[in-house]
């Protein structure tokens, strides 16, 4: 029963994803770092694939587990980068090279840009990280449709 909803149930979980990383956006005002941003493709994917579940039916589980497989490959790099196992991208803790600028310009940028480090973590729930607490749920949506796909597999033969 589960097997014939669970397009929906992860479209489901992904909307519902981004739509709290969207309140806390836009609405908290919590600035997102670049790669909080990118953290948020996976579940644009999976809710792509959802809308095609009917064509992709046999491959369907397998996509899924790629996706958030890459999803908790970048939240691990996060995670790593938020507790100083890994050193950030340049992205996220600096101006980028500006070349043919006069010194005004150049403090205006940097006066004016607003720079959201990786390193460091913008709020915390329960005592976890959002890039945490994303890594929690690209495992469970990772086992989740492995389960359904080992389940389809077992059912075809």
């Amino acid at each position: 029963m589960i097997i014939r909803f669970f397009p929906f149930i992860i479209f489901t979980v992904c909307a519902f994803a981004l739509g709290f990383v969207a309140v806390a956006e836009h609405i908290w005002g919590i600035e997102p770092c670049i790669l909080c941003i990118y953290a948020r493709i996976p579940y644009w994917i999976a809710m792509i694939l959802s809308l095609f579940a009917i064509p992709l039916k046999r491959y369907l589980p397998l996509l899924y587990c790629i996706t958030f497989l890459t999803g908790a490959g970048i939240s691990i790099y996060h995670v790593g980068v938020e507790h100083k196992v890994f050193n950030a991208p340049a992205s996220c803790s600096a101006i980028k090279p500006m070349k043919n600028l006069n010194l005004s310009d150049i403090e205006s940028t940097i006066m004016n840009r607003k720079v959201v480090r990786c390193d460091v973590v913008n709020w915390r729930l329960l005592t976890r990280s959002a890039s945490e607490w994303n890594l929690l749920l690209v495992i469970i949506l990772f086992i989740f449709s492995g389960a359904i796909g080992r389940e389809q597999w077992i059912r075809k033969r």
